[in-house]
């Protein structure tokens, strides 16, 4: 299973319809806030299923700021981050995705990428944004059919 993991785009809407169709084979698209609304203004169809959590510029959002799937035969936790403040450290967040058993735990808000193997795997695809401090940035995840979790951040370009 194939997917891919988008934050902050932030109204860039020419960098979040690239890389959608630069990855038209990803079995769900993840969007971790900070422009959900960039979505309704895209000009591609998005073909794999779409989930989005709220983050804190997604002002008078009707999405949740934490959502809980199960993907590829794995628990995945999503959320903007900011809070679990997760610009101080990431920690907060990991021990209260570790208490729910969750294997993969994605956060965004620092703008900043991310990825940690161990008990838990975690992921901060940094800000898709141009403006973001790391450049145009975004995740890829792919769950193999044994189970193994591989996690990829990726520049656009």
């Amino acid at each position: 299973m194939k997917l891919l993991v988008l934050s902050d785009s932030h109204g860039d809407i020419h960098s979040l319809e690239k890389v959608i169709e630069m990855h038209n084979d990803a079995n769900a698209i993840l969007f971790l806030g900070d422009g959900e609304r960039d979505f309704s203004k895209l000009d591609i169809e998005i073909k794999p299923s779409l989930y989005i959590v709220s983050g804190n510029c997604d002002f008078c959002s009707f999405e949740p700021t934490v959502r809980m799937l199960n993907l590829g035969g794995k628990k995945i936790m999503m959320t903007h981050g900011h809070e679990y403040k997760v610009k101080y450290s990431p920690e907060y967040l990991i021990n209260n995705a570790k208490e729910k058993g969750i294997d993969i735990v994605l956060y965004g808000h620092t703008h900043t990428p991310d990825t940690r193997y161990g008990d838990i795997n975690v992921m901060n695809p940094g800000s898709l944004s141009r403006h973001g401090g790391s450049g145009s940035t975004y995740g890829l995840i792919d769950i193999t059919e044994k189970g193994e979790i591989f996690l990829n951040v990726a520049k656009l370009k």
